[in-house]
């Protein structure tokens, strides 16, 4: 009897990041969870009075599932840093939303792969969100940006704004 051969080229497929996350259902499930907290914060809840809640949602799973290899999902919003840099959130703000979300992962048992994806995803944007450039503590380079009056880097402060 003779046993079929192993073909190389037929491999298992991989479930993508974004089917591991549970695809469109279970990215909103992990931010609905997370904007409940965020809205209600001590510390950044403030920041979204007024805010739509399930439209921040929606347009949150959109960038979390491309980012997690869902091309087809198209995201609807705005830039990143066209929309939060007028909101003057600094590091520490930044630094509490990365908390809440990480433990809104944790409460959702969210893979460590899309957990360190969606962590170090939303960690990358802090320099379009942030206005405190420079204050990650990551470095000298981090130390040498020069500073404008508001603690804006001196390309981006103009001599209209006030710290």
């Amino acid at each position: 009897m003779e046993l079929p051969r192993a073909d190389s080229s037929v491999r298992p497929q991989v479930a993508s990041l974004f089917e591991q996350a549970g695809g469109i259902e279970g990215l909103e499930r992990v931010l609905a969870d997370f904007y409940d907290n965020v809205f209600v914060d001590s510390m950044i809840g403030f920041m979204f009075a007024g805010a739509d809640r399930k439209r921040l949602v929606r347009l949150e799973a959109e960038l979390t599932a491309r980012l997690l290899g869902a091309t087809e999902i198209a995201y609807s919003g705005r830039p990143v840093g066209t929309v939060h840099r007028p909101h003057r959130i600094f590091g520490g703000q930044f630094e509490r939303r990365m908390m809440l979300l990480s433990e809104a992962l944790d409460r959702h048992h969210v893979p460590v792969a899309v957990r360190t994806a969606w962590l170090e995803h939303n960690r990358a944007m802090r320099q379009q969100v942030t206005v405190d450039l420079g204050a990650e503590c990551d470095g000298p380079e981090a130390q040498s940006v020069a500073r404008g009056a508001g603690g804006l880097p001196l390309e981006e402060w103009s001599p209209g704004e006030s710290g």
